[in-house]
């Protein structure tokens, strides 16, 4: 808590009346990172280009798992969070499904490739957590390519 309220430039006992336990400072960091989630996909949903909406989303969220390793299951696995995020994950689950279907429709999905296909390969991102954070970093952004390798129709 002293580095959180020296990095704020408060005084300790003013980061302890905004946030009085590390399950609160915790919450709170969450819920910003949730909402920077929110308004991302909301710019995609935005986006005209439905084979540059999909693939920012993918690379975004991998670029996600690099810097917030963890969050990414939170976001996508409802087992490893509580339900404070629930409406959050139903809010990216239906936005993810929603640009996989334009691009689809576009030609831009290969004829054998799922929304559940990049579900699982998001999931699959986190896997790599617990390594060193240089080399989580490639396996995740290799990973990334392998997805949309994967699920993208050669042009």
């Amino acid at each position: 808590m002293r580095a959180v309220a020296r990095s704020a430039g408060v005084g300790i006992a003013t980061a302890y009346r905004h946030f009085p336990t590390r399950a609160d400072l915790l919450e709170a960091v969450l819920a910003e990172r949730v909402s920077e989630c929110v308004r991302m996909l909301s710019e995609a949903r935005a986006e005209p280009d439905p084979r540059t909406a999909l693939t920012t989303v993918i690379d975004s969220f991998a670029e996600l798992q690099v810097t917030d390793p963890g969050l990414l299951r939170i976001l996508l696995d409802a087992s490893a969070g509580d339900l404070l995020f629930d409406e959050a994950r139903r809010e990216h689950s239906a936005a993810l499904s929603e640009l996989f279907r334009r691009a689809a429709a576009q030609g831009v999905i290969a004829s054998d490739a799922s929304v559940e296909d990049v579900r699982v390969g998001m999931m699959a991102m986190t896997a790599f957590a617990s390594m060193p954070a240089d080399r989580a970093a490639a396996a995740i952004r290799r990973l990334r390519d392998l997805i949309l390798r994967g699920i993208l129709a050669t042009p």
